[in-house]
């Protein structure tokens, strides 16, 4: 799922934040591809949460940040198909 979500879903800082618009184009924002991928993980019957957080190290206004955490060998792992990254959230990520 996570493959797939990243290599058919294009990334675009001018693209839609609702799943289901980023489903139709295939293109979106972090959000929105996000949105995505939890809904896919959970329509695969896989315990799965949106999660919104903040980057402490941004230079720019947009600190904003959003990952997925999926409930595996009794606890929350973070992953992230809009940012690339599995199992560690980056250090500078804060939920």
């Amino acid at each position: 799922i996570y493959d797939v979500t990243r290599a058919e879903l294009l990334r675009k800082r001018d693209g839609k934040s609702l799943a289901l618009d980023v489903l139709r184009s295939g293109e979106g924002k972090r959000i929105g591809i996000e949105r995505c991928f939890t809904t896919f993980l959970r329509c695969a019957h896989f315990p799965a949460r949106f999660v919104e957080g903040v980057k402490l190290d941004s230079s720019t206004q947009r600190k904003r940040v959003f990952w997925t955490e999926v409930w595996t060998e009794g606890d929350w792992w973070p992953i992230s198909a809009s940012g690339g990254w599995r199992a560690r959230r980056p250090d500078a990520y804060l939920a």
